[in-house]
């Protein structure tokens, strides 16, 4: 079976809870790298090669998300964008049916959360590849890592190393320097 074939099939056959946002993430995050990691392997690529593979293409998909935040983290008022959105792009991206976000702090010091439940970490074990999950988590450390100076990105835990929860810290720069 070709990737795309497999893609088709995940696609058919995973719940996307009836939510917009959850598929997005399913159509075009995850599922299209599980079928190809998956099908490189049923095709003779060794696993850690395959994983090597993904990883990068992954990697530099997300680093272009980055460099868009890098580019207005340079605003002045960055933090207080940051802080006024956040909220609201979590809310409609990152819905509670698939994340169960608990907020802990919203501030002009910092912004907390903490997600319960992740669609990420549920799909791969679902597909027999949890160890892609961790993987997804680094996403968030290369796109929030470029926000540095103006907001500094704390994670101490996360649901794919096997914690109760994946924290999210966000800190005012000009508040913790």
């Amino acid at each position: 079976m070709q990737a795309g074939e497999r893609l088709l099939t995940m696609i058919s056959s995973v719940d996307d809870r009836g939510n917009t946002a959850i598929r997005q993430h399913l159509n075009q995050n995850l599922l299209p790298m599980i079928s190809c990691y998956q099908v490189m392997q049923e095709n003779g690529v060794p696993k850690d090669e395959a994983r090597t593979f993904i990883v990068g293409v992954m990697h530099a998909h997300v680093q272009k998300a980055g460099r868009i935040f890098q580019r207005l983290s340079r605003l002045p008022f960055f933090y207080s964008l940051f802080c006024a959105l956040c909220q609201k792009v979590m809310d409609r991206n990152y819905p509670n049916i698939g994340w169960d976000v608990h907020w802990l702090q919203k501030d002009e010091e910092k912004i907390a959360f903490d997600c319960r439940a992740c669609v990420y970490r549920d799909t791969t074990a679902l597909f027999g590849c949890p160890e892609l999950c961790q993987h997804f988590c680094e996403n968030d450390v290369l796109v929030y890592g470029t926000l540095r100076p103006k907001v500094s990105f704390i994670r101490t835990k996360t649901l794919a190393a096997g914690d109760d929860y994946c924290d999210f810290r966000f800190l005012n720069g000009k508040k913790y320097q």
